[in-house]
């Protein structure tokens, strides 16, 4: 009774936030809310895509959107910038044509695309594509990181049990739970790793909102002990891959700054595409990886890291034979036994789905998707003005979107709250006053428009 009480009600839920608050206050309540929150459980759709909690707020938000603030829609301006977007939501499109699955799937497969990833997309170009928008939505990372340390120090202690408390059943594999001596927690979400990438983001965002100035109370609390806490709640999480992210993170962006150039992250923003072109040509060594690994972490880590190599090297090759549009939905991109046709092969990275499925086209798409953000960010604003106020949050959210792109490299953690990131930014982009559009302005000064006067959303934020 719980779960369906708790995903179906997040449309009355949203729907009264939109009556009762600012739309901007209340799309980032509702979001939050159901992606921290709402249970690992979906239920089947005639026609338009399975109800579950990522397609869930994107109804309830479209919904709030046509009732209660659909002048919105007028301010809605479509460009380049987007095409990467609408490739990948139509690529599934392609796909199917091409393996003679017909245009009815192919369109069915796109409509969950354009639900599950241009819905978060187009709310954040909606609601948080300003430079004050991008400011709410990054304290809202903050403080969603914040509410959830409770939680994680409960699992922490107890074992991952709160969903199976309130929803009657795991919404993670229990058994993976289970890291040093300790449990890491999966609270609401549906691994622990996805667990420590959100903590980690949180924590960055902290750490550069603290150090930059933009923020410094969060309801009386010096933001520089709340980042301290987000920090060890990393470590106590217990995933390896968000603590080396978040030192690495906080190393580009401090060294980046410091220097006054942003060499170090265009090298890291061209090692994605480098990696996935000798990984998709079947050209990656993977065997000195593994043993630097074993070397610098520990073995255990080389080991699991080793076996998702292998499968994706196995996946690569059948990938390759239809290296265009992919081999489509129906899992008919893995591998099988030759005598029992039982399935023997992993998926573990979204990359290797992306190239399976919907072929070089989607994977280039989806790339380009999470990564023309970071790329516009870097050649429009030189790395000494990263800590100025009005681009401090635009700044982390772009090197929040590149560590989630390295993070999908091995793993398969698809987080609409990082496509509302993404549709944030890129909105922010086609947003240019008519005072920044003449000529002899900087690209610099052309994308910093003044911070609107607006009664909206504040997390009781003070700044001194």
């Amino acid at each position: 009774m719980t779960v369906p009480l708790m995903l179906y009600g997040i449309l009355p839920f949203t729907l009264l936030l939109f009556r009762w608050l600012p739309a901007q206050r209340a799309v980032l309540i509702s979001s939050l809310a159901a992606f921290l929150f709402l249970p690992q459980s979906s239920t089947s759709l005639p026609i338009i895509p399975d109800y579950d909690r990522t397609t869930g707020i994107v109804y309830s938000i479209g919904l709030g959107l046509l009732l209660f603030d659909i002048d919105r829609l007028k301010c809605l301006k479509l460009g380049w910038i987007d095409i990467p977007m609408l490739v990948w939501c139509w690529s599934p499109l392609a796909a199917s044509v091409s393996n003679d699955l017909g245009i009815y799937d192919g369109v069915l497969a796109s409509l969950n695309d354009v639900v599950a990833w241009g819905g978060p997309y187009l709310i954040g170009r909606l609601y948080f594509g300003s430079l004050e928008g991008i400011k709410r939505l990054a304290v809202g990372f903050f403080v969603g990181g914040l509410i959830y340390v409770p939680f994680c120090l409960y699992e922490i202690q107890m074992s991952p049990q709160l969903h199976n408390m309130f929803y009657g059943f795991h919404g993670g594999a229990f058994g993976q739970s289970i890291r040093y001596g300790g449990y890491r927690p999966i609270v609401f979400l549906n691994h622990g790793l996805q667990v420590g990438s959100w903590m980690m983001s949180a924590a960055l965002v902290g750490i550069w909102l603290w150090k930059s100035g933009t923020v410094k109370h969060i309801l009386g609390i010096p933001i520089k002990w709340l980042v301290a806490l987000q920090c060890f709640m990393v470590i106590l999480v217990k995933s390896t891959g968000a603590i080396i992210l978040l030192g690495f993170g906080t190393i580009l962006i401090f060294i980046s700054h410091w220097m006054r150039v942003s060499i170090l992250v265009w090298l890291i923003v061209l090692t994605v595409p480098t990696y996935l072109y000798f990984a998709t040509s079947g050209d990656l060594e993977t065997e000195q990886v593994v043993e630097f690994v074993a070397e610098t972490v520990n073995p255990d880590r080389a080991r699991s890291l080793g076996f998702r190599l292998s499968q994706e090297e196995v996946l690569s090759e059948k990938a390759r034979e239809r290296f265009l549009f992919g081999w489509a939905g129906w899992d008919r991109f893995s591998t099988y036994d030759e005598w029992n046709g039982e399935k023997n092969s992993v998926t573990d990275s979204l990359w290797i789905i992306a190239f399976g499925t919907r072929g070089v086209l989607g994977l280039t798409s989806m790339a380009l998707t999470l990564l023309m953000p970071v790329v516009v960010v870097l050649l429009l604003y030189p790395a000494e003005k990263w800590a100025d106020k009005r681009l401090a949050p635009v700044v982390i959210l772009a090197m929040i979107l590149l560590l989630y792109t390295l993070d999908n490299l091995l793993n398969d953690m698809y987080v609409p709250i990082y496509t509302v990131a993404s549709g944030a930014v890129t909105g922010m982009m086609m947003m240019r006053t008519p005072k920044t559009q003449g000529r002899g302005v900087s690209l610099t000064e052309r994308y910093l428009p003044q911070l609107p006067q607006s009664k909206g959303f504040r997390f009781k934020v003070k700044q001194r």
